[in-house]
């Protein structure tokens, strides 16, 4: 798990089927000594992972990510910046379809996909 090493989430709002938190990065933390080591770029399977955890948590069930509709890197995100990150699911069959985006002013990462039960 990265929550509470790589990244923290503050301002946590939860209601029916939605996730709104801040996420502040752990600028000091190894992942950005690779990624990249001259201009740190936090990874989009972090944020990916990031999703999968909040998701995992707050419904306390493990997850595999089983396909993606839609993954894309609008602007990087940085390790000194602190988006808000917006999950939102529907549960469907063995899963749940997800939607989600990390914000500042406007969209830095949007992702959809589906995450199955284990």
């Amino acid at each position: 798990m990265l929550i509470n090493d790589f990244y923290y989430c503050g301002d946590v709002s939860v209601s029916e089927g939605q996730i709104e938190t801040s996420v502040r990065f752990n600028s000091a933390h190894e992942i950005f000594k690779g990624h990249f080591p001259q201009q740190p770029v936090v990874p989009g399977v972090c944020m990916i992972q990031i999703i999968k955890e909040l998701l995992q948590n707050h419904l306390n069930q493990s997850f595999v990510l089983r396909s993606t509709g839609q993954v894309k890197f609008l602007q990087l995100v940085l390790p000194h910046m602190m988006p808000r990150l917006s999950i939102r699911w529907i549960e469907e069959g063995s899963g749940f379809l997800v939607t989600a985006a990390f914000r500042l002013e406007t969209d830095l990462f949007k992702f959809s996909g589906k995450f199955e039960k284990l």
